[in-house]
């Protein structure tokens, strides 16, 4: 059983990995059952393979296990250079995103000065229509005096 740390579960495995794991696994099968007989009877017919001796199998299942053993680094070298790779594109794109933040903020700045200009513009046509609404209303009043003054004093002249 492997330890929790180097554990992968399956699903997790690419078929590379799983291709190079069940050739461990086979190959492992072959190496425990031809060791026992490589030791005891070296010369003697292999049963896995009868074109060889017990130690020619053993041997060629050794040299496919350092086979194996090259192409599970090969492997891994190429997940950690593919992993190095998508860091350095992770952070070409987090500078990407830092620059349209920077970008962002002042844009939403401009934006929220054109509001408060928008606002003070509203303020100040308010306050402009306010006074000249002052203006006339001052405007009728004295007009309203003027003609109530000059009508009496026209009343007294005539009166008179």
């Amino acid at each position: 059983m492997p330890s929790l740390d180097d554990y992968v579960a399956p699903v997790f495995l690419t078929d590379t990995a799983k291709n190079l794991n069940d050739r461990f696994y086979l190959l492992l099968n072959n190496l425990v059952d031809s060791h026992p007989y490589s030791k005891v009877d070296s010369s003697g017919v292999s049963l896995k393979d009868p074109s060889q001796t017990n130690a020619q199998f053993y041997n060629s299942t050794m040299g496919q296990m350092m086979q194996l053993q090259n192409d599970y680094f090969i492997y891994k070298n190429s997940i950690a250079k593919n992993s190095q790779d998508m860091l350095a594109f992770m952070n070409s794109v987090d500078d990407k995103i830092n620059v349209i933040d920077a970008e962002n903020k002042s844009l939403t700045k401009q934006i929220n000065d054109m509001a408060s200009s928008t606002h003070s513009a509203e303020g100040l046509l308010d306050d402009s229509q306010m006074t000249r609404n002052q203006v006339m209303v001052g405007n009728m009043l004295l007009l309203g005096i003027i003609v109530t003054g000059g009508l009496m004093y026209y009343k007294k002249v005539i009166q008179k």
